[in-house]
């Protein structure tokens, strides 16, 4: 927070103008003879966070106060936040026990940063985030040429009589996707002889509906729900903005505590550990961007958090800031 710049080895990646949104740099490039990275020695990553012009009317704090991560990938990979897995409820919900017939709908974007085209096989599997058994399986195939990137629809997945995702029973599944190298022997021996995974991601998400109207509000899974929610600032007592990932939890229960079925992530996006805490509580979220004008922001944001079934709501910008009639 601010603006920050990051330099490995001495070289320049570059830099990111928000303290709310995730940003990466791909480190294994650079030339043939000299890489960012230094495979087989020590590495220097430098970060300047400028912080000397206030991003907001409340308290921004400076430094880094958001999660750092070191990922190796096969050059053959899934996208950063490439996987998308919408659910949809298809059947008569049964309001005893909130059940109903479902389908989920994976999208997987991965890319190629190899030299040649290859033949690629992607296996998604449904379970039950607390039931490791399989409940649904999809698969797909696909050849993609070198440099490019591809978002694979996989076949439908049918969940019969699924645990919906509500206040009161937040049930959560988890689909993993693993991708596959096809080697040319695939046609004719057996699949797991001839092909080599090279990545696999895990998401988690929920499974429900939700609808608004001018005459009856809000309807999660079918039932008028009343949002009883306030507007949070990420900022805590004691520990300012940098607030460990447990507290999140604890703020979602000392809300429910008080009657509160919802947040509003004010004034911009909140760290990924808040929204899995709400996915897990049951608290719905209004997931707001920081400013309007920011398409790439925007962007960013959608795909890092969609897959959560806690988020009712996505906000262009926060009051103050939208200050363009770019809303676009």
């Amino acid at each position: 927070m601010v603006r920050s710049t990051v330099w490995l080895n001495g070289i320049l990646l570059g830099g990111h103008a928000s303290g709310y949104t995730p940003f990466h740099f791909e480190l294994g490039i650079g030339s043939a003879a000299r890489p960012y990275i230094n495979f087989d020695s020590h590495n220097t990553v430098v970060v300047k966070a400028d912080a000397t012009k206030p991003d907001g009317w409340w308290y921004d704090g400076g430094g880094i106060y958001r999660g750092v991560k070191l990922t190796t990938v096969s050059p053959i990979h899934i996208a950063p936040w490439g996987v998308y897995a919408p659910a949809h409820v298809r059947g008569h919900v049964d309001r005893s026990y909130f059940t109903a017939d479902a389908e989920v709908a994976p999208v997987v974007t991965i890319r190629n940063a190899g030299l040649t085209g290859t033949n690629l096989s992607v296996v998604s599997i449904l379970q039950e985030v607390d039931r490791p058994a399989q409940i649904a399986m999809s698969s797909a195939a696909t050849v993609l040429p070198p440099g490019a990137s591809s978002a694979l629809k996989l076949p439908l997945m049918r969940v019969l009589n699924a645990s919906l995702w509500t206040l009161q029973r937040p049930t959560l599944y988890r689909l993993i996707l693993r991708v596959s190298v096809l080697h040319s022997q695939c046609a004719t021996t057996e699949e797991n002889t001839c092909s080599q995974q090279v990545d696999s991601e895990s998401v988690t998400i929920g499974i429900r509906s939700s609808s608004w109207s001018p005459d009856t509000g809000f309807e999660l899974n079918g039932v008028r729900t009343k949002i009883l929610g306030c507007a949070n600032h990420q900022d805590f007592p004691a520990v300012g903005v940098a607030v460990p990932d447990s507290m999140q939890e604890y703020r979602l229960h000392k809300l429910k505590e008080i009657g509160a079925n919802a947040w509003r992530t004010a004034h911009n996006p909140p760290n990924t550990a808040l929204l899995d805490a709400a996915d897990r509580l049951g608290m719905l979220v209004w997931d707001e961007n920081h400013r309007n004008g920011q398409d790439h922001e925007m962007e960013m944001l959608i795909l890092r958090d969609r897959n959560h079934p806690s988020i009712i709501i996505w906000s262009l910008c926060n009051e103050a800031l939208c200050s363009t009639d770019n809303m676009v």
